[in-house]
């Protein structure tokens, strides 16, 4: 029996027990080819309240009636689609036609933020006078359609791109709150800052644009799973900006969310280490380190202290110290694309998935390809440990990076990953430790006398790094 036959023969059992059609009607009535069709083919005979009473009945979803709608609490309406009219009320989706998937999907993508639970209502409510109500209440109906959301949706995403490109921001937070509003901030010069305000029903269309559409992501929307996923858009005619796109489902309230951070990965080519801000002393040491024949190179630091941005610095002062040389990037995902350069990206491993290109097999094949320097994204594991250590010890220059809070914590990392201390000994070339730091605008930032400013002068005179540099002034914003 078919799924059709089935439901059919279990709504027309409780029209029978209803008393509201004989078993000799239902032998007459055609077998509906598909679910979609049962209350097509049961309006024929029968009146529209009692087929809304036996579809709920038979499938277990809440029938709502005429006189207990509270049009006070009811969110969005539509009756344009005559198969599949329906109402939300609070957080539950009535439809006159249960068994419509495909009408269903379409309003619960549009609303997801707000549709929890399905239920069942008579048709001859949207030929009431309750309609007449809902119809006179501002912002009661749908009120725009799935193409005009998407067009604002498109419109808003490709201003906060473009305005986050601007402003140099590293990332761009969509932060869900529980007034029905989603809250986005831009990540400048390591703090969040508020940027702008749109509502939640807005939410789940630019996900869609963000995830689903060409220009960006071009992937298929997983509402429930957290997905990293790769995308690029471009502020200008000739400027492309690479996008890392995070996703993950969280909770407001009783509904499901999903929640985008977006990173603006840095494909600045003009990147040099004079543009770093670092110390006449620090610079020296650094390229001190990369000017070693063969070795390793670390740097440390927390999750978005600049590690890569300052390695990528350093590897191109080295091409052009080294133009006879050759430069592979093992990275997850590859944030940089320079002239010059072979990028491999390297996943993660998966247990029982065989195919895929992880750091330790990426460096294996690629000590086979003749390289002089080597960059590995960051060292995750004690094979890739091992492995960089022993490119290092067979001519090449291999840079990389380690999650540590300081310098010197990298050294008991690195034991503890197995690395002999011999070897360590041999290869490790020099190790950096780095932090964000905000600077001052050169434009707004005032000269002061140190000498002038008493707060100060008490609290750090005496410090030899004033003392010592004879240091007399200092600048505030």
């Amino acid at each position: 029996m078919s799924p059709a036959q089935e439901t059919f023969d279990a709504i027309t059992a409780e029209l029978i027990e209803l008393k509201v059609i004989t078993e000799r009607v239902v032998s007459s009535l055609r077998t509906p080819e598909s679910v979609e069709e049962i209350p097509q083919v049961l309006s024929d005979y029968i009146d529209e309240d009692s087929i809304a009473i036996a579809i709920a009945s038979s499938t277990n979803h809440e029938y709502k009636e005429h006189k207990y709608i509270d049009v006070r609490m009811v969110r969005f309406a539509s009756k344009d689609n005559r198969d599949c009219a329906w109402i939300i009320e609070g957080s539950t989706l009535f439809t006159t036609n249960p068994f419509a998937a495909a009408e269903h999907q379409r309003i619960y993508d549009k609303h997801i933020d707000i549709i929890g639970t399905l239920g069942v209502i008579s048709a001859s409510v949207f030929e009431s006078n309750i309609w007449n109500e809902l119809e006179s209440i501002n912002n009661k109906y749908d009120p725009m359609d799935d193409r005009e959301q998407e067009n604002e949706a498109r419109n808003l995403l490709s201003g906060f791109l473009l305005d986050a490109y601007r402003y140099k921001a590293s990332d761009i937070h969509f932060i869900i709150l529980n007034n029905d509003k989603v809250d986005v901030r831009l990540r400048i010069d390591g703090g969040l800052r508020p940027y702008k305000t749109y509502p939640l029903s807005m939410h789940n269309s630019l996900c869609h644009v963000l995830i689903e559409h060409k220009d960006y992501c071009d992937r298929p929307y997983q509402k429930i799973m957290p997905e990293d996923l790769d995308a690029s858009f471009k502020p200008s005619s000739n400027k492309e900006v690479r996008l890392r796109v995070a996703t993950v489902p969280v909770k407001i309230g009783t509904q499901k969310v999903t929640d985008i951070t977006i990173r603006l990965l840095n494909s600045d080519n003009n990147l040099t280490l004079a543009t770093l801000g670092l110390s006449n002393e620090n610079m020296n040491k650094i390229q001190s380190y990369a000017s070693k024949p063969h070795g390793i190179v670390l740097v440390t630091g927390p999750t978005g202290s600049g590690k890569s941005t300052t390695l990528f610095a350093v590897l191109k002062n080295l091409q052009s110290l080294c133009p006879d040389n050759s430069f592979f990037t093992l990275e997850d995902p590859v944030e940089q694309q320079m002239p010059g350069f072979r990028h491999i990206e390297c996943r993660k491993p998966e247990e029982g998935n065989t195919n895929i290109l992880t750091y330790a097999i990426g460096l294996k094949s690629l000590l086979r390809k003749d390289p002089d320097k080597i960059l590995i994204g960051e060292i995750r594991d004690d094979e890739v440990a091992g492995l960089a250590f022993e490119a290092s010890m067979t001519g090449h220059l291999v840079f990389s990076t380690l999650h540590t809070n300081n310098a010197h914590m990298a050294i008991d990392r690195l034991l503890d990953k197995g690395i002999d201390r011999s070897m360590l000994a041999e290869s490790l070339k020099g190790i950096t430790g780095q932090r964000l730091v905000r600077t001052l605008c050169n434009q707004c930032k005032k000269k002061q006398s140190f000498a002038s400013c008493g707060n100060y002068y008490s609290k750090y005179g005496n410090d030899p790094f004033f003392t010592e540099s004879k240091m007399s002034f200092f600048y505030e914003a």
